[in-house]
């Protein structure tokens, strides 16, 4: 199968969708189906997404700054992608 019937293929590591996103769920779709989200599915990919933050967070702080700041920064992150998910669920895209 090629990328243009809708297959997944592996691309330095990481699965890549016929349309060239990324699929670092491990969940596929084809080009006319909707993306499959399951609870536990999109709860790894939100603490993937939430514990890329803090590193990167984490890599601009000097270690008094971080455990001073730590908690609240966890919070936003949180916060923020709670957000964006209600908009993108409003648009249908989960």
């Amino acid at each position: 199968m090629n990328a243009r019937d809708g297959s997944v293929r592996q691309v330095a590591g990481s699965q890549v969708t016929s349309d060239g996103r990324s699929n670092t769920t491990g969940v596929t779709h084809g080009p006319d189906k909707p993306r499959i989200w399951t609870t536990q599915s999109l709860r790894k990919y939100f603490e993937e997404l939430i514990g890329r933050e803090l590193q990167s967070c984490r890599a601009c702080m000097s270690e008094a700054n971080w455990i001073e700041h730590r908690d609240w920064i966890e919070e936003h992150a949180r916060v923020c992608l709670r957000e964006a998910v209600e908009r993108r669920a409003a648009r249908g895209e989960l």
